[in-house]
Order: C-alpha cells, then sequence, then structure tokens
C-alpha cells in the first residue's frame, strides 16, 4: 500500500498577508477606514459581514468615479468570496476589479501599478486554487514585475513566495527552493528589508521544499529560524505554522514521537481567541485539523507496525477519525479543505489495505521492501473505515466539480478507483481510473502515472495482458518525463520511491516475463529496458534530480566479446535476462532463464554471503554461499557464455545483488574472475566507448596515509602511490597536507589529467550526504567532487577516462549502500570508476594497483581486463589468497 505523506498548505491568515490589498496613499479617508474595518472582520473570521462592508464600499467609490477605490474593494471582496468557497462569485469580483484597473496603468504613475500588482496577487491565488499552478505562475510573475518597477521590496518577496508554491506545486522544486533562498536573503535583518512575518513566512516555506526536496538535516534547521523569528515577534500564528511544518519534518526524518510532540503544540495553542465559531473555521481550524490528521497518520504507522499494534489501536484510530469529520466538515469549501478530506480518506485506506487478506495484484517488490506481517484488525472494523473513507471521496469528488478544480476531481477518483480494486470490483475500478485519466489537466503527470498504473493492475488482475502492458508501459514513460524532479514528486504524490515508483517498473517486468508463457524478443528487449529505467530512475532520484543526460550506445560497437547480464528480483522467482553476441551479425541475442526462488531467500543468501566476505579471518573451505549465488546467475547461462566465446561479463544488477562483488561467486572449483573479466554498469546509456590512450598514460594521484578526522592512518597508501609513479611517470602526487580539495582543482586546471587516483578513506552510501571521500581538511561530497573534477573540463578534449578511489567502502548494514558507489562513478564525470565495496586491506591494495597500472600502460588490455589481472595477482599469492583481499574492488562504467 502507498505510503502517505501529508502537505502542509496555505493557511488563510497566510494568504491575507501575502494577498490583502491596501489602498495607495492619497485616497478618501473614510475609504481607508471602510477598507480597515473590511479587513478586520476578514483577519477575525467575519466573512458575511466583510462582504457586506467591501459592497458599501464598492457602491461608494463607484458613486464617486473612484475607479482605483473600487478595483481595490473588489479585489478585497475577491478574497473573501475564495474564503467562502463562492468561487464564481469571486471570479467576477476580479475580473471587475481588473477591468477597472487596466486602462489606468499607463496614464498613472505608481499608485495605479501598486494595485494592479496586488489584484493580480490575488487573481494568482484565485487561479491557484482552482488547480490552475501555472496560470497562476504567470500570474504572480506579472504582479512581481511592477513591484520590481515601483521597488516595494517587502510585496515582492510576498508575491515571490507565491511564486514558490506555484513552482513546488508544477513539481519545480530544485527552482523553488532557489527562489526561496534568495527571498530570504532579500528580507532580513542584514538587508535591510526586514519584516518578521514575511521573513517567518519565507523561511517556512523554504524549509517545507527541503523537506519535499530530502533534505531533511537542513529543512529542520530553517524551520527552526522561522519559529524563533515568529517567537521573538510574538506573533503565534506563525509560531504554530512553524510547529506543524517542523512536526512534519520530524515525521520525515521517523521520530514519530518528536513529530506527535509537535502536533500537541499545535492542536493545544490556538492562534487567537476568535469571536465567534465561524473565526474558528479560518486557518485556526485547518491548522489544527492537519495536525489531528497528522497524528492519526501515527497511529495507522503504528498499528501497521506488528510489534506497536495493540488492542487500543483501532478504538484511539476511530476516536480521532471521529473528532475529524465533523471538523473538516466546517471548513470553508476550498482546495485545502478538499485535499485534506483526501488525504483523510486516503490514510484510513492505508490501514484497511494493509491489513487485508486479499491483494489485488502481487507486488513484485524486492524482499527489502515488504516488512513482517501486519497484525489482522478485526474485519469490521476495516469495513468500517473502507465505508468512511469513500465516503469522504465521494464527498471530495462532489466539491472539487463545484470548486471546478479538475486535478482534484482526477485524485478523489483515482482513490476511489483503489478502493474498488481491492476489493476486486475491477470492471468498476477501471471505469473509475479512465474517467480520472480523462479529465486530468495538463502538467499532472505525478498524477497520470498512478491513473497509468493502476490501470495497468487492473487490466493485469482481469487477464487482460496486452492491456496491462501497454498501460504499464505508459506509466513508464509518463514517470521518464518526470526524471526532473522524482524525489519531489515521491513526496508530493505521498508516498517513497520504494513503494510509489519502483513496482512500477518491477510489474512491468513481470508481465513481460510472465512464467507461464515464452516472451517474445520485443518482451525481452522491453524489460531490459525497463530495468534499465528503473535503474536511472534510482540515480535521479538519489540524485534528488535529473543528472543522467546520456547517449544511448549500442553494447556491439562496445565490446564484441562482452555479455551483458540483468538479473530481475521478483516476489517468488529470480528473473535473468542475457544480452549475448552473435557469431554471424554485428546484431545481439537476447536470451531469459528463469529460477524459482523467492526474493526473500535472495536476499537471505546474498547478505550472508557480503557478511562472510567482509570478514578478514572468514574461512573460505566451504564456500556454499557463492556457490548458490553461481548456480542462480551463472550456471543457466554457462554454454550460451562459452558458445559465443565471451571474455567479460557486465552485470546490471538488482538489489541487494549490488552490494555482492560478482568476482567472487564459484562454480565448486573457480572463481568466475578466472574465467571472465567483470565489470557494473547502471545501464548501457551512461557512457561512450572510448579506451585509455596507449602512450602517454599519466595520472593526478592523491591520499592520506596519516590519520585524519578520527579516522586511522592508512600506511599503505605512500606505497600505492609511489608505485603508481614509477608506472605512470608524468604523475602528480598530492599526499597528506597537499591532498586538499583547491589542491586536486588546480592540478585538474593546470594538466588534463586522463586517470585520477585517489587513496583515501571514504564511504558509500543510499544516503546522498553520507556519500562522501575524506581530504586533509575536509570531506568531499558527490557533488563538491564532481565540481573539483569538472572545474578544468573546458581545457581538455575529453572528460576524465578512469576514476580510482582504492580506500572506500561501502556503508555496511545498507540494502542500497552500492547506489551510492554507482552515484559517485556517476557524478564524478569519469567513464569509469574502480571502487571498492568495503576497505582494501593496506597491505594487498599497492600489490593490486601497481599491476593494475601495469597492464592498462601496456595499451593491450582493457580497463576490465587490466582490473581482472591485478584480482588474479593477489589470488594466486598465498598470503592474500581469501576473497576478502581481492573481491571487493569493482569497475563500474566504461570497461574498454
Amino acid at each position: 500500500m502507498k505510503r502517505l505523506r501529508l502537505w502542509c498548505y496555505g493557511l488563510l491568515a497566510v494568504l491575507i498577508m501575502l494577498c490583502v490589498v491596501v489602498m495607495p496613499a492619497g485616497s478618501h479617508s473614510y475609504s481607508q477606514a471602510n477598507l480597515t474595518t473590511s479587513q478586520s472582520l476578514f483577519e477575525s473570521g467575519q466573512y458575511s459581514e466583510a462582504v457586506q462592508a467591501l459592497q458599501k464600499e464598492i457602491q461608494k467609490a463607484e458613486a464617486l468615479g473612484d475607479t482605483a477605490q473600487q478595483a481595490v474593494a473588489l479585489g478585497n471582496l475577491s478574497l473573501v468570496l475564495q474564503s467562502m468557497g463562492q468561487w464564481s462569485e469571486a471570479e467576477d469580483a476580479i475580473a471587475q476589479s481588473l477591468t477597472l484597473l487596466t486602462p489606468q496603468v499607463d496614464g498613472n504613475a505608481s499608485a495605479p501599478a501598486q494595485v494592479l500588482a496586488q489584484v493580480m496577487n490575488i487573481q494568482g491565488r484565485l487561479q491557484f486554487s482552482q488547480g490552475q499552478s501555472q496560470a497562476a505562475l504567470n500570474t504572480w510573475e506579472q504582479a512581481s514585475e511592477l513591484y520590481a518597477d515601483i521597488d516595494d521590496q517587502i510585496a515582492l518577496v510576498r508575491v515571490g513566495i507565491n511564486r514558490a508554491e506555484a513552482l513546488q506545486s508544477l513539481g519545480l522544486y530544485r527552482q523553488a527552493i532557489a527562489l526561496l533562498t534568495d527571498l530570504t536573503s532579500t528580507v532580513s535583518e542584514e538587508s535591510g528589508v526586514n519584516d518578521a512575518v514575511t521573513q517567518a513566512t519565507a523561511l517556512r516555506r523554504l524549509g517545507e521544499a527541503l523537506r519535499v526536496s530530502g533534505d531533511l538535516d537542513q529543512s529542520a534547521q530553517v524551520l527552526s529560524r522561522s519559529w524563533a523569528i515568529a517567537q521573538q515577534s510574538n506573533n503565534r500564528s506563525q509560531m504554530v505554522r512553524s510547529q506543524l511544518s517542523l512536526g512534519n519534518t520530524a515525521y520525515s526524518t521517523g521520530d514519530l514521537d518528536a513529530a506527535w510532540a509537535y502536533y500537541d503544540q499545535v492542536i493545544n495553542q490556538p492562534i487567537n481567541q476568535p469571536t465567534n465559531q465561524t473565526a474558528q473555521d479560518g486557518g485556526a481550524a485547518l491548522l489544527s485539523i492537519q495536525a489531528q490528521l497528522n497524528q492519526l497518520r501515527i497511529l495507522v504507522d503504528r498499528a501497521e507496525n506488528t510489534s506497536g499494534a495493540s488492542s487500543q489501536s483501532p478504538a484511539l484510530i476511530l476516536a480521532t477519525t471521529d473528532m475529524l469529520v465533523p471538523a473538516i466538515d466546517q471548513l470553508p469549501l476550498n482546495s485545502d479543505a478538499i485535499a485534506t478530506r483526501i488525504n483523510l480518506a486516503k490514510t484510513l485506506l492505508r490501514l484497511t489495505i494493509s491489513h487485508s487478506s486479499q491483494s489485488p495484484v502481487p507486488r513484485t517488490r524486492p524482499a527489502y521492501e515488504r516488512g513482517e506481517s501486519f497484525k489482522p484488525l478485526p474485519a469490521s472494523f476495516r469495513l468500517d473505515l473502507t465505508d468512511l473513507a469513500t465516503r469522504e471521496l465521494v464527498t471530495a469528488y462532489q466539491q472539487s466539480q463545484t470548486l471546478g478544480h479538475q486535478r482534484l476531481e482526477a485524485i478523489a477518483l483515482t482513490t476511489l478507483g483503489n478502493v474498488y480494486e481491492t476489493s476486486r470490483q475491477f470492471e468498476d475500478a477501471q471505469q473509475l481510473t479512465e474517467k480520472a485519466l480523462s479529465m486530468l489537466p495538463s502538467q499532472s503527470d505525478d498524477v497520470a502515472y498512478q491513473l497509468h498504473w493502476q490501470l495497468g493492475r487492473i487490466y493485469a488482475a482481469k487477464g487482460e495482458r496486452q492491456d496491462a502492458i501497454a498501460a504499464y508501459d505508459r506509466a513508464v514513460k509518463t514517470l521518464k518525463g518526470l526524471r526532473n524532479d522524482l524525489v519531489a514528486v515521491s513526496a508530493n504524490a505521498q508516498f517513497s520511491f520504494r513503494s510509489g515508483v519502483e513496482p512500477v517498473y518491477r510489474e512491468l517486468a513481470s508481465l513481460l516475463l510472465a512464467p507461464d508463457r515464452t516472451p517474445t524478443a520485443a518482451d525481452l528487449e522491453q524489460a531490459r529496458y525497463t530495468i534499465e529505467q528503473l535503474q536511472l530512475a534510482e540515480l535521479d532520484n538519489f540524485f534528488r534530480e535529473a543528472c543522467l543526460d546520456t547517449t544511448e550506445v549500442a553494447v556491439d560497437e562496445v565490446d564484441a566479446k562482452a555479455a551483458v547480464l540483468y538479473p530481475i528480483i521478483l516476489d517468488d522467482r529470480l528473473e535473468l535476462i542475457i544480452s549475448l553476441p552473435q557469431q554471424t551479425s554485428r546484431d545481439r541475442i537476447l536470451k531469459r532463464y528463469t529460477t524459482s526462488v523467492p526474493a526473500e531467500t535472495v536476499d537471505r543468501t546474498v547478505t550472508s554471503l557480503i557478511q562472510f566476505l567482509r570478514q578478514p579471518s572468514a574461512n573460505w573451505r566451504s564456500p556454499a554461499l557463492s556457490q548458490q549465488v553461481y548456480d542462480w546467475l551463472i550456471r543457466p547461462a554457462e554454454p550460451a557464455l562459452e558458445e559465443s566465446g565471451i571474455d567479460t561479463l557486465v552485470f546490471v544488477l538488482d538489489g541487494t545483488l549490488r552490494n555482492l562483488p560478482m568476482a567472487v561467486l564459484q562454480d565448486g572449483e573457480t572463481f568466475l574472475i578466472e574465467k571472465y573479466a567483470v565489470a557494473l554498469t547502471p545501464g548501457l546509456q551512461l557512457f561512450d566507448s572510448q579506451a585509455l590512450p596507449a602512450d602517454g598514460l599519466n595520472a593526478l594521484v592523491g591520499g592520506l596515509s596519516e590519520s585524519r578526522q578520527d579516522f586511522p592512518a592508512l600506511p599503505g597508501v605512500q606505497t600505492e602511490l609511489t608505485d603508481i609513479q614509477s608506472q605512470l611517470s608524468e604523475s602528480e602526487v598530492l599526499l597528506n597536507e597537499t591532498f586538499t580539495s583547491d589542491a586536486i582543482q588546480d592540478a585538474i586546471n593546470q594538466v588534463p589529467f586522463p586517470v585520477v587516483h585517489l587513496a583515501t578513506h571514504g564511504e558509500f552510501s543510499s544516503n546522498l550526504e553520507d556519500t562522501y571521500i575524506l581530504t586533509w581538511s575536509d570531506r568531499l561530497s558527490i557533488d563538491q567532487l564532481n565540481s573539483t573534477l569538472k572545474a578544468g573540463e573546458l581545457r581538455r578534449d575529453r572528460p576524465i577516462e578512469l576514476l580510482v578511489l582504492s580506500a572506500c567502502q561501502t556503508a555496511e548494514g545498507d540494502d542500497l549502500a552500492a547506489l551510492g558507489l554507482a552515484g559517485m562513478a556517476v557524478r564524478a564525470g569519469a567513464r569509469s570508476t574502480v571502487a571498492t565495496l568495503w576497505q582494501l586491506s593496506d597491505a594487498a591494495s599497492p600489490i593490486l594497483m601497481e599491476r593494475f597500472y601495469r597492464e592498462l600502460r601496456s595499451g593491450k588490455v582493457t580497463k576490465a581486463q587490466a582490473l581482472r589481472q591485478a584480482q588474479l595477482t593477489l589470488l594466486n599469492d598465498p598470503t592474500y589468497s581469501l576473497p576478502y583481499f581481492w573481491s571487493p574492488i569493482v569497475l563500474v562504467g566504461n570497461w574498454i
């Protein structure tokens, strides 16, 4: 079931601050007084009274012929009507206001321009509330230009905050974060343009965007600054909003207790003391509901966890739900209220579906994603929650129609379709899903791919395989278009990459490789392509942006003696696709092999083997685990490999297999590295094919032999670097205190080294922030290393051919740590990367590297073959024959 993540929407009081229109200087005094009265009524939630006051103001201004004053009152009237959910009337009011103002701009100076900008700000809010994010962004950009012309810095920041909200809605989180970062610098004590409320709001929105982009530490820091500014200015409204956002960030880090405490503060610290019930229906009420809904999400999380479930869970969930439903019913009709209703339904459905004994379609996720079986909840309890969720979704759909918000209409129908899918009412589910697709507005790919995916599952459950494949294919293609910001899509769509994106690819591969039929050549090609797209999507998700703009390279043009192996871990089996050269043509042939082995068995075997290999004293006299994996991945294809004259195996690995060095697989007598050169690649679309120069090979060589930053010394590094320098005489060496990021960059700027060899501590992790290499004075992240290595790229004819990281390691216990290794390899910009899955022996590393460079310098072998000879050197040395010493080093990327 898709994991849910709630949004923190813009609230009423913030909208007042960001959108309310004020009168220009020189207006009639009684008009200004009436405007102040209507604004006060609006802020206190007395909407009907505010409407009456504004209507009187409009009539007076019209009688006096004061079009500017009339336009101001009409703009404010539109804002009030929006808050009341009277959208048609709000549109009429804003249209009248703009009609009055527009002709005056050319004939008057700053005052009408300022009023026009403010009215356009309200128009943008109306467009945004109706799901027209691009139109709202365009309107707010025009308002920004007007504010810039009259140099109204505070107003410019406020409309900029609105622009950032529209960018986030469009999935452009990188642009939103950049804009908000600039805005927080613009309005600060240091800049001299200081407004506490605006500054707190900008910081809070920045913190929220950082959370969605995955930068949780920075999000917490920025949100804490927002809260502190609000506290210093004694603005309880901003304080509570920051607390809600801090709770959401704490939840994202997994600290449920801290998140619960933040939500409690929001619920128990009302923003103001309303004079009537209507006031409570404004921003304060929505804040409290959001906090309670987030607490319900925590209750559901704990009920899903076997160790955390208790007999009290159903009662607590029902009690919280009983409070939320009538509270949501009392909210004014707007997009925030509808989205909150949908989120309530999704939270309840997540619990009912996760506890259901039936699943409409077997999930083809790897075993590491599936948790322990849930503790069953009573069937009657699940039925009650399903009925309630269904009613809420129907209401949300009807309200979305009233509002004219097609995106919310589609989301409500999508979720309803999922309810019917789960209950195996597939015809109804299909009808709702197709209707949602037909009404979905453009620029909604984050919803569209879910609809295609849902339709694919429905077709698959009905046994309509070709239709299912077509729907899944559309989902995958839509996801490819979303690669610009997959992490933002994941959070915005309220689920994680693993549960909300990865299964799309795996389920399509499972359909294409159905065990009850023989796949066609087209099926095999599409399955291979699907898995490669998954690899690229995972790397994009790791980097939190699309960074892999590559040119496809035909594998036979890379190496006619290489076979490419694609193992695919599915729930009930292990699929293997192998791309082989043909002897009679340059075309490739794809073969498919299936092993009936549960994913749990594959993961358990591979994990145990990795743990065994990482022990330097491990006894290798009984390598049963290695033989088992060999039997799964290599044994079925042995005849085809021999017949094709293969000398290099290139693996596109899946799941936990990525953390296992393939060289260590054994047929019972011989290791794989004794038969073949071995390379890894996330996909065959990541690089061009170019070999290292046969002559004039030089390198930038650097590293640490001394202890630094609490990391132990590496005495063998000095020997390693000296040996490499003797092999490559024109190399430059940076050792210890000279091994700094500035020195690396200076050296690369001066000489276009084809090889960069760094012998230093480092770690590859599934977390981008925890993937780094150590220098004398700091740690270089992937992005910093990328910037450093590419700094002199304009001076070279081609990028760095080979990057070697000889003392790094993957994070132990991290199932996806090798993703960091692949990420480092790709982001560094080198055609090939040699790195280690665990730290090489300090004594063995110089021996291996000396042989590796000696082979490369000969110009007679590929990089993969050079690495194979270096590993065999250790394997054949009694001192270093155990796999612990020679197996962890791997080649990622171009193996030529």
